[in-house]
């Protein structure tokens, strides 16, 4: 599934069950134009056929368990004051509390940075695809009758529209 069909998919569901989120508008070629060129590494074109179409998602946490992503600004903020990077290669996407979801350059990768623990990968196989791969996964979890994302044998989440303080927004309850 192509980023722009997969942000389609999870489009129609927001807009049926979860009215209360707001996603943002997709970064003008003119702030594409400058992410590049101040990032010394190559955006990958999945990032930026999402960034053109939200730039970022705002308060939405579209990734499971609860990942939000980040907009052009943020992106070149975080990349810019990263410590825990030498090589410079891995995009900051993203992030849940404390952990970053970064993106690696050079193979479209997914990457999970936890401050006490460092880059970490569990048998997630979602986390280990591309990042066109987790929308694609969230879109088909989210259209599917259970709404159900499984993230490894052991861990799976389920979109729901919310109830309480957060009735209206997509939240992710572990299943």
């Amino acid at each position: 599934m192509e980023v722009a069909e997969s942000w389609a998919v999870i489009e129609h569901w927001i807009s049926r069950n979860a009215v209360a989120e707001q996603l943002p508008s997709g970064a003008s070629v003119v702030e594409m134009d400058e992410l590049q060129e101040d990032m010394p590494v190559h955006i990958p074109q999945d990032l930026r056929s999402s960034l053109r179409r939200h730039n970022g998602t705002g308060e939405t946490e579209i990734i499971p368990p609860a990942f939000t992503l980040w907009g052009t600004r943020r992106i070149l903020s975080e990349y810019v004051s990263e410590p825990f990077q030498s090589e410079r290669v891995y995009i900051p996407i993203g992030s849940m509390g404390p952990n970053v979801l970064s993106v690696d350059s050079r193979s479209d990768r997914l990457a999970r940075y936890d401050p006490h623990y460092g880059f970490y990968a569990r048998e997630e196989e979602v986390f280990s695809s591309s990042f066109g791969d987790i929308l694609a996964a969230v879109a088909t979890a989210i259209s599917g009758s259970s709404s159900t994302l499984h993230v490894s044998p052991n861990e799976a989440w389920r979109a729901t529209k919310g109830v309480g303080h957060a009735e209206g927004y997509l939240v992710w309850e572990d299943s």
